[in-house]
């Protein structure tokens, strides 16, 4: 397992999210690949991305033996993440053990890109299961060794990691640098990094910019149904998702409706399995969306007007939220919502 005794091949991490592709040609980036073995791991990642998770697992799951570190570690990354929507709490853990155990080798001795994917890994399971993390600066100053596309990704992970803490500017500002310093567009980094600033704009309440950046994401994204990101991040999108696609891409909000259902589930599964932490019984997503922007401040009227939707019919939806979460008001709400956003101490163990 030691990644310092064997070969590093820096083209086998990630090479779908590592690739630069028009919108709509995807599918033609990967089969450019004249590497096989790319392409095999570029097919993982892409049905990962399209949210056909089972599908992700079973190609992962192939790359698990590779004698290539990079190959085998992107393997279990896809195949750890894949797991994790799909629920199976002793796959993710699997995923986790192999990151952590070559985490906690002698990294001294592997090269800069090695320590810095260890890195990245770690920092990203950690964020997305809102588990206590490293200062940001341990990943920031490893950026650079990464290969260009996953640069942004790994930003991505970072500016996620400041908007659970609630540095919504922040965030802001270390994204809007990322994008000026890339010459080079890569569309799944830029679909999580124009994500998290929607999400960021929406927790400052300045919606014409968090719409503006949403729809960014989305026009790179439907192009390739790179419907994932979506799916991952719909309930701090603050009705975003329903406001501006429910009615126009209805197929492809039913889908993003189903990712949002299987990854909440899968979510919630993990979380009680390997953290041992208890959650809620799932909302819908519209019970959700309403609930995140009650727990940040919105009145009745307001979500109303965001989401296209009655005041009656967000007072519904709430007394539902606090009738499935056992609370009995707002306040409960909002701790509620802190309390499931902004993760666990840390000295939870994996």
């Amino acid at each position: 397992m030691n990644p310092n005794k064997e070969t590093i091949n820096r083209k086998y991490l990630m090479p779908f999210v590592n690739s630069c592709f028009e919108k709509g040609d995807a599918h033609s980036a990967i089969e450019a690949m004249t590497d096989c073995k790319m392409r095999k791991i570029a097919w993982a990642e892409y049905y990962y991305f399209t949210g056909h998770t089972e599908g992700a697992s079973e190609r992962a799951e192939k790359l698990l033996e590779e004698p290539d570190f990079a190959a085998r570690f992107s393997g279990y990354m896809i195949y750890g993440f894949a797991n994790l929507t799909l629920g199976r709490v002793q796959e993710t853990q699997r995923m986790l053990a192999y990151v952590d155990n070559t985490f906690a080798e002698d990294t001294d001795a592997c090269d800069d890109t090695c320590r810095a994917m260890l890195s990245f890994a770690s920092f990203l399971y950690r964020t997305l299961l809102h588990i206590e993390r490293e200062e940001e600066c341990s990943l920031i100053n490893r950026l650079k060794y990464l290969p260009n596309g996953l640069q942004p990704f790994g930003s991505y992970v970072i500016a996620y990691s400041m908007y659970l803490k609630g540095e919504y500017c922040e965030s802001i500002g270390f994204i809007k640098g990322v994008m000026a310093l890339k010459e080079q567009i890569y569309p799944v980094p830029s679909i999580y990094l124009n994500i998290v600033m929607a999400m960021n704009y929406m927790a400052l309440r300045k919606v014409e910019y968090a719409e503006k950046y949403f729809m960014k994401a989305w026009e790179t994204a439907s192009a390739d149904s790179l419907l994932e990101a979506f799916g991952e991040h719909h309930g701090s999108l603050g009705g975003l998702v329903e406001k501006c696609l429910k009615n126009e891409y209805k197929s492809d909000f039913n889908q993003i409706v189903d990712i949002v259902y299987q990854f909440s589930t899968g979510w919630r599964k993990i979380y009680k399995g390997v953290l041992g932490v208890e959650v809620a019984d799932i909302l819908s997503t519209t019970e959700f969306s309403v609930a995140m922007l009650a727990s940040s401040g919105w009145k009745n009227k307001e979500i109303a007007g965001h989401m296209g939707i009655s005041a009656n019919t967000v007072k519904s939806h709430l007394d539902c939220v606090y009738q499935k979460l056992n609370i009995s008001g707002r306040k409960e709400l909002k701790q509620y919502m802190q309390s499931n956003l902004q993760g666990k101490s840390a000295d939870v163990k994996i």
